[in-house]
């Protein structure tokens, strides 16, 4: 089959070019995103540290077309040119509309890391991190107009521990989908493929994680402060008030569920470049304080007794 990839990934790049499936095509990002997207992008994109993905692709003489919006008239022209059986999109941050939706032959597939019909929205990550799932999944499924609402094609489910956080869990997930990714394409190109309706009274949509949602409340219980931070980490981190200057972090660890001794927010004990926190109820410990401008290693300006906000 004739293969347009959509994504940022190296690694499903070089998984669909080991498909045995004929890749012809591939679009990928050129907006500037915020610094922690762009920082996560960069590191998706990269065979080697390097050699960025668009020139690897072609460097073996495969099309690429670098855009921010895949709707376009131009980026519609240039994938229908390509006579596409399969469109397959993975990590794509922009909603895909039905003139492109409607050029592959085959079908239009989407990767989504969550057990779809649940954790739907471009988060989904994060989202089952945050809400402190104890596990998540892949899904491949065909796109329709209605985001991640398409039949599912192939689901796995992915375990999560309690040391996961957004990059151990999203490169997880990005293994289990490249290693599915033949077995789903062959079943397309055979036939074989079992086309498995969304329940749609199960449905949970989530929407992003937006800058005011990442400060810590601490009348939150340890576990709901450690999911946040987790769920961040590390190309966004929490961040909350220390006499009236914004601090950040980096890392988190659940110490202890049960009630602390002091109030909530109040540092309790401080350690190399991390920091003892109580919160309501329990306790939590914060690694890699920083400052705003980048500058870390200021731990020993959270003294033990004062409070965060």
């Amino acid at each position: 089959m004739r293969i347009v990839l959509v994504t940022w990934s190296s690694l499903f790049y070089a998984a669909v070019r080991a498909s045995g499936h004929e890749l012809v095509g591939l679009v990928h990002g050129l907006v500037q995103r915020p610094s922690w997207r762009r920082r996560l992008r960069l590191r998706l994109q990269r065979l080697a540290p390097e050699i960025p993905l668009p020139d690897h692709a072609r460097s073996q003489k495969l099309p690429v077309l670098e855009t921010d919006d895949i709707n376009s008239p131009r980026s519609v022209a240039w994938i229908e040119a390509l006579k596409p059986d399969i469109l397959l999109v993975f990590g794509w941050p922009q909603v895909i509309r039905p003139p492109v939706l409607a050029l592959p032959k085959a079908a239009a597939l989407n990767c989504h890391s969550a057990l779809l019909p649940k954790y739907r929205g471009p988060q989904p990550v994060e989202s089952v991190l945050y809400a402190g799932e104890a596990e998540t999944g892949v899904t491949f499924h065909f796109m329709s107009e209605k985001l991640d609402a398409g039949d599912i094609i192939w689901q796995q489910s992915v375990p999560i521990t309690d040391a996961d956080n957004f990059r151990t869990l999203h490169d997880r997930c990005q293994s289990v989908a490249v290693s599915a990714l033949r077995e789903v394409l062959d079943s397309i190109a055979d036939g074989t493929c079992h086309r498995k309706p969304q329940k749609q009274e199960e449905q949970t949509f989530v929407p992003k994680l937006e800058p005011e949602q990442w400060f810590i409340n601490w009348q939150r219980p340890a576990r709901g402060i450690h999911n946040l931070v987790r769920a961040l980490a590390p190309y966004r981190r929490a961040r909350a008030y220390h006499e009236g200057r914004l601090v950040t972090f980096g890392l988190s660890a659940l110490l202890s569920e049960e009630p602390a001794p002091g109030e909530p927010g109040q540092i309790l004990y401080t350690a190399p470049n991390a920091i003892v926190v109580a919160c309501r109820p329990g306790v939590i410990y914060l690694w890699d304080p920083a400052a705003p401008d980048g500058q870390r290693h200021i731990a020993e300006r959270l003294r033990p007794g004062t409070i965060l906000t």
